[in-house]
Formats: C-alpha cells, structure tokens, sequence
C-alpha cells in the first residue's frame, strides 16, 4: 500500500505509536534525516514492530563507530536493520530504463 504514515522526529512517531498500530509497533521505519546519529538510529530501531524493517537512508559520520541495540531482538523479534544508498538503485542502468 505504500506509506500510511510520516513523522518529522522520532518523539512524533513514538507517540502515534500506541494509536496506528496497538501499540505492536510500525511494519517499516524509514530514516531520513540527512546526518544521521547513533542515538537516533537506536531510538527509531525500538519504533519497528516484529519481523519489521528499519531503512537508513540517511549518512552517518565515518568517525561514529557504533550504534547502540540489544542484538537479540534482531533474532528474536526478527527485525532486519538495512542501509540504503540512492534507493539501492544503479542510476546508470536504472534512469535509461524508466526513460
């Protein structure tokens, strides 16, 4: 269906967490947010529900070297953590075909 819901900070999405999805937490968390930081990106990974995925689009600093998640809750809730850059496209290839 697409995207039912956005929200300009992780505060927003925190509090319309209880009333759009009872409180199971969002199917996907996409971040967005120019420079990212670890805090954040711990904060938005508790936002997604089970079997959930967390999209970080935005660009970390080289110096941050770590974010801070219980990794058991990758296996046991099953909620996959991926990075994208450029929508995973290949500008080259992709812009002719849809051209």
């Amino acid at each position: 269906f697409g995207a039912t819901h956005t929200h300009a900070s992780i505060q927003d999405a925190i509090a319309a967490l209880e009333s759009t999805t009872w409180n199971r937490g969002f199917d996907k968390v996409i971040m967005t947010c120019g420079v990212g930081n670890g805090d954040v990106l711990g904060e938005a990974f508790w936002l997604g529900g089970k079997r959930s995925k967390i999209v970080v689009t935005n660009i970390h600093p080289v110096s941050e070297a770590s974010i801070a998640i219980p990794a058991v809750f990758l296996t046991v809730f099953e909620k996959q953590l991926i990075g994208s850059l450029f929508g995973s496209g290949n500008p080259r290839k992709d812009i002719p075909r849809l051209l």
